[in-house]
């Protein structure tokens, strides 16, 4: 049985309204040395193709509205283990445990400014762009569970 799932967590940023959007950053470990980022073309689909993320600053993505002004963001995640959500402005963060999950997808409204960012665990892909429906055997991201098997997936939340 082929099957894609995933979770759809949404943060406000800021925390606490402590400082604004923009003060905060996310923090991709255990420091995975170059993060790919998956294209889209148009949102929400995928173009096949997979680049470097080049706003990172190392493992560190400093949060602009900005960049999620052509949509979503997905990652390849497999060396992705935690995603953490921090600021400089508050003691508290956020931290999302999520490594038995290939891809992460973030994302905010497009061209706006709300103060919320969803920062996404998926064991599957969004389709590839094409005019012909996805054939779910082939489709790229996609699991795969045999008669009687059990898979399981799980990731964590911590608020501190």
């Amino acid at each position: 049985m082929p099957y894609a799932l995933g979770s759809h967590p949404g943060l406000n940023i800021p925390i606490d309204d402590d400082g604004v959007f923009e003060d905060y950053r996310l923090t991709f470990g255990p420091h995975p040395k170059e993060i790919q980022k998956l294209g889209i073309n148009p949102a929400p689909f995928r173009d096949g193709t997979k680049a470097p993320f080049e706003a990172l600053d190392g493992n560190v993505l400093k949060l602009d509205h900005s960049t999620f002004d052509d949509g979503l963001i997905i990652l390849d995640a497999k060396k992705i283990e935690t995603v953490t959500v921090s600021s400089d402005q508050t003691a508290h963060q956020i931290k999302l445990n999520i490594k038995h999950f290939p891809y992460v997808t973030l994302w905010t409204m497009e061209n706006a400014t709300e103060p919320y960012l969803c920062i996404e665990p998926f064991a599957g892909l969004p389709d590839q762009a094409s005019d012909h429906p996805t054939d779910w055997a082939n489709k790229k991201g996609n699991n795969f569970a045999e008669p009687g098997e059990t898979q399981s997936f799980e990731y964590g939340i911590e608020f501190s």
